[in-house]
């Protein structure tokens, strides 16, 4: 039970939540600002950060696949 709760949680605290989290703060001119991007750098590192959301994602559902068939093939 210990690695399926790893599995999802571990997974998403490292690969998910903070994309979404960077995506979120790009996404508000306020925070931005001061940093002196353009427009196109904003939208290169939300499309860069829409690609780690994906891999976190699937590398999520791998993990939690594997340890559920573990934990059921006993």
């Amino acid at each position: 039970l210990g690695s399926v709760a790893g599995a999802v949680f571990g997974s998403s605290m490292m690969f998910v939540f903070p994309p979404l989290m960077y995506m979120g703060a790009l996404q508000q001119p306020r925070l931005v600002a001061g940093e002196g991007w353009t427009p196109a750098e904003i939208q290169r590192r939300l499309r860069w950060n829409r690609a780690l959301l994906g891999g976190g994602l699937v590398l999520g559902a791998m993990g939690t696949f594997n340890s559920v068939k573990a934990l059921f093939a006993k």
